[in-house]
């Protein structure tokens, strides 16, 4: 069945100029802006297939056909999120490329938390949350450039900044921080959170800086310590959250014994 929503548009508070006025770093250069794109992950692919520098970013006011994980579909009110899609070109073995999703998410929790005075956590794999609700999510989607060549990823990120009036079905999952009680600048939000990407990207390449993101993202986790049910490819996976591995897996003690989830779906948690 298809949903249908109709809203009025909100006056914008984001152009490129006021995005690039606001930059701190390298990354957000350089930026495609759009008023409205189906997708700013498929135009960051697009890009990262023409050559596209690391920290290139797409930003759009709205997107009309936004993607989530699994397949879902990322559903908007005009004007009303921060839809944001960057270049990542990481150093990394294919077996530690999971330590992109704990250093986005990282990012994302920290850049929201200083735009608007909230108490962010981490869901894992790739939800930024207040309160228990999800207020950001998180999709890295990558491509191999030419024969034995480095992965290109691109890192999508949608906020919902000034979004009031949620789908029904989101109800009780889902925030913004609209219903937070913050008033947040989509320009400068979308230039802080491009910074803290450079500044937690940039360290992925180190021993020391991939210790400090897990136990950085490790700190803000709202999973770890709670009996977790978690669906890896088809299969309900039951157990204990004990903590993230060196390379942002989830390690879940199970009644089989200990196990490591690189990926997955958190379904339910509770108390342990």
């Amino acid at each position: 069945m298809n949903i249908v929503l109709s809203y009025e548009r909100m006056s914008s508070d984001l152009s490129a100029a006021r995005i690039e006025g606001a930059l701190r770093g390298r990354w957000g250069r350089p930026l495609r802006f759009f008023e409205e794109i189906a997708s700013t992950n498929s135009e960051a692919l697009e890009w990262a297939d023409g050559g596209a520098p690391e920290g290139a970013a797409v930003v759009a006011d709205h997107q009309s056909a936004g993607r989530g994980r699994l397949g879902r579909t990322w559903l908007s009110e005009p004007g009303a999120i921060l839809p944001l899609s960057v270049v990542l070109r990481p150093l990394l073995p294919p077996h530690r490329l999971g330590l992109l999703s704990a250093a986005a998410g990282l990012a994302a929790a920290e850049a929201i938390a200083g735009a608007s005075g909230l108490s962010c956590r981490l869901k894992w794999p790739n939800d930024v949350t207040i309160s228990g609700r999800k207020v950001a999510g998180i999709l890295l989607e990558s491509r191999v450039i030419g024969t034995g060549g480095a992965p290109a990823v691109v890192c999508g990120i949608g906020i919902n900044v000034r979004w009031t009036k949620l789908p029904e079905e989101l109800g009780g999952r889902a925030t913004s921080l609209a219903l937070e009680g913050a008033s947040v600048d989509r320009a400068l939000l979308a230039a802080s959170l491009l910074h803290a990407l450079e500044i937690v990207c940039g360290r992925l390449d180190e021993q020391r800086g991939t210790a400090e993101i897990i136990a950085r993202a490790t700190a803000l986790s709202e999973v770890l310590g709670q009996a977790v049910e978690a669906r890896v490819g088809g299969v309900l996976v039951s157990g204990v959250a004990l903590s993230l591995s060196t390379a942002g897996g989830l390690v879940l003690d199970t009644a089989e014994g200990c196990r490591v989830l690189d990926a997955g779906e958190i379904e339910r948690l509770r108390p342990a």
